[in-house]
C-alpha cells in the first residue's frame, strides 16, 4: 500500500455512515438515469468518480 493509500483510508475512515444517510441515497434515485442516457449497461468499463475530492468532507 502506497502512502496515498494510507492518507485516503485515513481520511474516509469513519465516514461510510454518513455518506450512506446523505450522498448515497441520493444517487440511488439519480444514477440509474444517468447510466440509460449514456449508454452504459453490463459490460461497460467506466472510471470510478465517486469519491469527494481530497479533504472534503460528507454532509451529516
Amino acid at each position: 500500500m502506497t502512502a496515498f493509500d494510507v492518507s485516503e483510508r485515513r481520511i474516509r475512515d469513519g465516514r461510510a455512515e454518513s455518506c450512506a444517510r446523505t450522498f448515497a441515497r441520493l444517487c440511488a434515485h439519480t444514477v440509474p438515469a444517468l447510466l440509460d442516457a449514456a449508454g452504459v449497461g453490463p459490460g461497460t468499463r467506466v472510471p470510478h468518480v465517486a469519491l469527494p475530492a481530497r479533504g472534503s468532507r460528507p454532509a451529516g
